[in-house]
């Protein structure tokens, strides 16, 4: 007999990942997100939030925070070779369901099914919601470029230091982004003197790089 499409919780779920429960409330969105990340990360799934419905006195009503894999990818960026990546939003209808009630987000909707397989618990740490560079660690990967380090060194250096990859809390690629998010920032702030002594960084590291300044 073939196993049904329909993951079943039960047989994914882990010890440490508490099953929302209809009624439950948070003070805040921030508490309640952080309430639903915590059990997505427990049992092995991307969320996202969803959409907001509102009074009409703008107040918020309810929201909701959905599997990362809900709803279909739009039929012209299917063909648009820009977005031609692999398809991951499958019409997933795992959700949670929060209503405002006096300052209050109070569970009201919550469906626990998935129409897709869940991340092994061997692989969850690479989850977008469980990576997060911590203050230390972009401090090193700072100063390892500055020092001409590549990200793929600097993390595999930081990886050996905390005993692998999977207890470092993200992945090579969140190196890559760390330093150019740096990076755009240096350049909205127009800046120009650390954008100069960036350049001038990259001319210690390779002498062949040419910076050419005008007053």
């Amino acid at each position: 007999m073939e196993r049904s499409s329909i993951v079943v919780l039960k047989e994914s779920i882990q010890l440490n990942s508490q099953i929302p429960e209809i009624g439950k409330t948070f003070t805040s969105f921030d508490e309640a997100y952080n309430y639903y990340k915590h059990y997505a990360q427990g049992v092995g799934f991307n969320i996202r939030k969803g959409n907001i419905r509102r009074l009409k006195d703008g107040t918020i009503r309810k929201r909701y925070i959905f599997c990362s894999r809900e709803g279909f990818r739009e039929e012209n960026l299917k063909n648009d070779v820009r977005y031609r990546r692999r398809e991951t939003r499958v019409g997933c209808n795992a959700r949670v369901g929060f209503t405002v009630e006096d300052d209050q987000w109070i569970i009201s909707d919550f469906i626990p099914e998935h129409n897709h397989e869940l991340v092994q618990e061997d692989q969850r740490y690479m989850l977008r919601i469980s990576r997060e560079i911590s203050d230390a660690h972009a401090f090193t990967i700072d100063k390892m470029d500055e020092a001409g380090i590549r990200p793929v060194d600097a993390y595999s250096y930081m990886a050996k230091e905390v005993g692998g990859e999977q207890y470092l809390g993200f992945l090579p690629k969140d190196c890559s982004n760390f330093l150019q998010y740096k990076r755009n920032n240096i350049l909205e702030a127009g800046d120009a003197q650390l954008l100069i002594d960036y350049f001038k960084a990259l001319q210690v590291g390779d002498p062949s790089f040419f910076l050419f300044c005008t007053s």
